[in-house]
């Protein structure tokens, strides 16, 4: 039975912030509820109706409705008490126990511990002093008295997230969830509120959907659906779903008017946006009449600028460069080919260039001649790749250790006055954002050479650098396209070519076989050609859910047939008994980055272990580290017996199944990036008409609009 109540508790452990629904256990204190050891708390609140995020020693005022059940989990025996929060408000804690723990449990307060937490309240009680209004008023002196001025102005700056709690909790009647209006109070002034009431769509900017706003805006700002807030607001929302959503950097008018009618459900909507706002200038339009929004432009712009800078710079050929390349041949097995040999020369004496060309080349034969000529040089080389699994091939094939992108913006800073030349392998699969990044994190003379094959998958993201790249002439760029055929081959670069090449390749060699399976029975195919090799083995395939050819069944399959006997992984979490359909010794990928854990989205293993130490189990990576899995890592890792083909691009495996199913995501890029990803072995499951068909089918990267390539060639 459910009963309205009060309460005044302490954050003990926050459970869960996934979702819309936020998790938490508390207790009671003192002047409220009695706390009892047999009886637990647990708040179960909306995320819209936040003012802030919980934290551990932080104090809330709640109304809402309770309902108890007897848990007997436990060796004995306890209430719990589930409270379903109708309104929320923090307060701050009014003793020095209550102090220090929430100083200390709360992240932001860097470098302030349980022991200075304890000396600054006992100093403030001694001195009379309110703590709160000092840190309010966002004075340091009297903080100083105990802390280190860095450390005080740390204790101010995380402050203010609790010093506006008034304008927090306004934001949260107002149904603004507290990850956007904490951003909002981090970085703007007071004024911000007064900004949000003139116009509740600049929420957009930090995050919060259009159709939330739309919500909300109706409901507690009276706005039309014909408001020309709104419909400003209406076409960013279509130029983010064309560039950020589909990788467009521009929209054609053509474009923008079917997505605007789209967001608005409206034609005579969608045709006042466009000249709303036009006039209000909220994007770019190019001679051509192209819709360019703000930040994706700036971005190309950038990049481009940062491009022709070094494009400009070219060298000159001299004795320096003869001593430069003939160290880097230097104990060569083989002598280079005449393109292979321009292609050094070419990356040497121009501060940009590209190197490309498709599986079998010799790209990583040329790069390690690149690398090592420049460290002749005196260049410091940076070899570095999307992937984590792409970075370890580059030291297994030069001998150079290499990050992935991720790392390098994240450990390492060359200095302005640094020779230094950064060398993005697999650089088809870079979106734009990150070479921005990238770009502004160098100084202007750092060289870049950029090595990969415009014939595979587009980047996830939005906008295209080396597809871009090589359509100008203002970049140098050498196309290693001579495949070496060695003794021994196994055939598959000469197949891939002709892949790459738009044709229907014929198979003559016993290292790729291809598997004729109606699309009911490619799961159970797919899984017993797996069961032949697990250990060398690699599925890849396009969709997750669907079901016939979809990971998630095949995974399921694969599990079953494979490793049914593995112990499952369980855990305990956000107070329950949980567990994940993976088993000791499935195969495993992290889905998304976790910078703190040094995990990237894609870096694959295999589960070693459950329980121990961590709670939850242990993984061995594929690079040979053995991490232990975390309440963060646990909600990001899926079973990898099958994996999506965006996941393992920049990875090869020894044998590659690959899963054919009638879809426009098959395409020849596709097609062909799923073939290179196979050293040894492919096995093609599915029908010739699939294969065909998506070999004909014109490259996603070829229907994408940028305009880096414009900005290139002006």
């Amino acid at each position: 039975m459910s009963t309205s109540s009060r309460f005044h508790l302490r954050v003990r452990k926050v459970w869960s912030t996934k979702g819309k629904k936020v998790v938490f256990s508390a207790m009671p204190l003192k002047g409220a509820l009695k706390a009892s050891a047999k009886k637990y708390f647990v708040v179960h609140a909306n995320l819209d109706d936040l003012p802030v995020m919980p934290v551990k020693g932080q104090e809330w005022r709640i109304s809402g409705t309770k309902t108890e059940t007897a848990d007997n989990s436990k060796e004995y025996k306890q209430t719990r008490i589930d409270i379903q929060a109708k309104r929320l408000r923090v307060t701050m804690p009014n003793n020095g126990d209550n102090f220090v723990e929430f100083v200390a449990e709360d992240k932001e307060f860097v470098g302030i511990g349980p022991v200075f937490a304890r000396k600054l309240w006992d100093k403030f009680q001694e001195l009379q002093l309110d703590i709160y209004q000092t840190l309010n008023d966002g004075k340091t002196e009297m903080l100083e008295l105990v802390l280190t001025p860095k450390t005080a102005q740390t204790m101010v700056d995380a402050w203010k997230k609790y010093s506006n709690l008034k304008h927090l909790h306004w934001f949260a009647e107002h149904s603004v969830p507290p990850y956007i209006s904490s951003k909002i109070m981090k970085h703007h002034s007071e004024e911000a509120v007064e900004q949000v009431k003139a116009n509740p769509f600049i929420l957009q900017a930090f995050g919060m959907s259009f159709d939330d706003i739309t919500v909300l805006a109706r409901e507690h700002f009276d706005i039309e659906r014909d408001d020309p807030r709104r419909l400003t607001a209406a076409v960013a929302e279509a130029l983010y779903k064309f560039t950020s959503k589909r990788g467009h950097t521009v929209a054609t008018h053509r474009d923008l008017k079917r997505l605007l009618y789209k967001v608005l459900n409206c034609d005579v909507l969608a045709k006042q946006a466009l000249m709303t706002s036009h006039e209000n200038s909220d994007f770019i339009i190019d001679d051509d009449g192209n819709y360019h929004p703000t930040g994706p432009l700036v971005m190309e712009k950038v990049v481009a600028q940062r491009f022709l800078h070094l494009a400009n710079h070219k060298d000159t050929w001299d004795g320096r460069f003869d001593e430069a390349l003939a160290h880097g041949l230097k104990d060569l097995a083989f002598p280079l080919m005449e393109r292979q040999a321009e292609a050094v020369c070419s990356s040497l004496i121009n501060p940009i260039s590209v190197l490309t060309g498709g599986a079998g080349t010799g790209k990583t034969t040329v790069l390690r001649v690149i690398l090592r000529a420049y460290e002749k040089l005196g260049y410091k080389t940076y070899p570095m790749a999307l992937a984590g699994r792409a970075a370890k091939r580059i030291k297994e094939g030069t001998g150079y250790h290499a990050s992935t992108i991720a790392g390098f913006l994240k450990n390492v800073e060359i200095k302005d006055d640094e020779q230094a030349v950064i060398v993005i392998d697999e650089a088809s699969m870079v979106d734009l954002k990150t070479m921005f990044q990238l770009v502004m994190a160098l100084h202007d003379n750092v060289r870049i050479l950029l090595v990969g094959d415009p014939a595979q998958l587009s980047p996830i993201g939005y906008g295209l650098i080396l597809h871009d790249v090589v359509k100008t002439n203002s970049i140098a760029n050498t196309e290693l396209n001579i495949v070496k055929r060695q003794k021994g081959s196994t055939g598959i670069p000469e197949f891939t070519l002709a892949v790459r090449n738009g044709q229907i390749p014929e198979i003559n060699t016993p290292n790729i076989r291809f598997h004729y399976t109606d699309k009911h029975q490619i799961n159970d195919k797919v899984a017993s050609l797996y069961a032949q090799d697990p250990l060398n083995s690699q599925i890849v395939g396009a969709k997750y859910s669907i079901k016939d050819g979809g990971i998630n069944h095949i995974n399921h399959i694969c599990q079953k047939d494979c490793n049914p006997e593995g112990q499952r992984l369980e855990f305990e979490m956000f107070g329950e008994s949980r567990h994940l359909n993976i088993r000791v010794n499935d195969p495993i990928i992290f889905t998304e980055n976790s910078w703190d854990d040094d995990i990237q989205n894609g870096t694959m293993g295999r589960l070693i272990s459950v329980g121990g130490k961590s709670e939850f189990g242990a993984v061995e990576l594929d690079d040979g580290r053995v991490i232990e899995l975390n309440e963060s890592l646990i909600l990001i890792v899926q079973p990898a017996y099958a994996v999506s083909l965006h996941k393992a691009q920049g990875s090869q495996f020894p044998r590659v199944i690959i899963t054919l199913i009638d879809d426009p995501m098959l395409d020849r890029s596709w097609i062909y990036t799923a073939l290179t990803r196979a050293e040894q072995q492919i096995e093609i499951v599915g029908t010739p008409e699939q294969f065909e068909v998506a070999i004909r089918r014109p490259s996603a990267a070829s229907l994408r609009k940028t305009t880096l390539h414009k900005l290139l060639a002006a």
